[in-house]
């Protein structure tokens, strides 16, 4: 098992910084990433104190317009992180696109081509870092795929699209655990990570894993990643089914 910590709303920049460096059960990071009117890649949290930020007003908006609560500029970001050997993923958040005319579909089309060379651009002055990518976008995922990259790519899941793509990892919610899909793609070599971001979900995933034991379901537990927005709680709670004697 394995435990990635997401920023959330609730944990402001400095805070997050402290526990991703400060705990040694964190294996990773994961933040939201998106553009500006005027591209400039930033992290951010959709939800900032004192109101909320959404991804539209972010895109539709400069930068400099954005003040600076819960925002960084992704490469000053990543190149602070330059000596850290633990992952990195980065979700990219889908552009808000127009509504629907005869031009839409070339339109989306060079729009999702220009965000991915401009991550591209910023992503290739840091090989040296574990970086991960993912997008819920299939387009996005795809162009990832042929980005010609080294970093590994993902596919964000729902219950509303269950279609999988060939990459390399897959981020699920709880509600989509199963036992036969992860072992089937981690007998293939792709990661499975669970994505946990509040106490619902937590429960969930627990619940699954500690109903109908099994040594099958013990040896995919060991085996996923677990993004948390309460990494601390998450660890608390599940760490022991990570024995083999808890999971019998």
């Amino acid at each position: 098992m394995a435990i990635i910590a997401r920023r959330s709303n609730l944990i402001n920049g400095a805070d997050f910084l402290e526990l991703i460096h400060k705990k040694e059960f964190i294996d990773g990071l994961n933040i939201d990433i998106t553009i500006t009117k005027d591209k400039k890649f930033i992290i951010f949290v959709p939800t900032i104190m004192g109101g909320a930020l959404s991804t539209e007003t972010i895109q539709s908006s400069n930068y400099c317009d954005l003040g600076d609560s819960g925002i960084y500029l992704l490469e000053v970001f990543l190149t602070s992180f330059s000596d850290w050997d633990k992952k990195i993923l980065l979700n990219v958040i889908p552009l808000i696109n127009p509504p629907l005319s005869e031009q839409t579909a070339s339109y989306i089309s060079q729009r999702n081509k220009e965000y991915v060379d401009l991550l591209k651009n910023i992503i290739s002055n840091h090989s040296k870092l574990k970086l991960y990518l993912s997008s819920v976008n299939y387009r996005i995922v795809d162009l990832l795929k042929n980005s010609h990259l080294n970093v590994k790519i993902g596919l964000a899941m729902s219950p509303d699209n269950q279609t999988y793509l060939d990459v390399d990892y897959y981020v699920l919610p709880p509600t989509m655990l199963d036992e036969d899909i992860m072992k089937q793609q981690i007998d293939v070599g792709k990661e499975m990570m669970i994505s946990v971001m509040d106490g619902n979900q937590m429960s969930i995933a627990f619940q699954y894993f500690i109903t109908n034991k099994t040594e099958e379901k013990a040896n995919i537990f060991k085996q996923l990643t677990f993004i948390c927005s309460y990494p601390e709680m998450f660890y608390s709670a599940f760490y022991p089914l990570n024995e083999n004697e808890k999971i019998k």
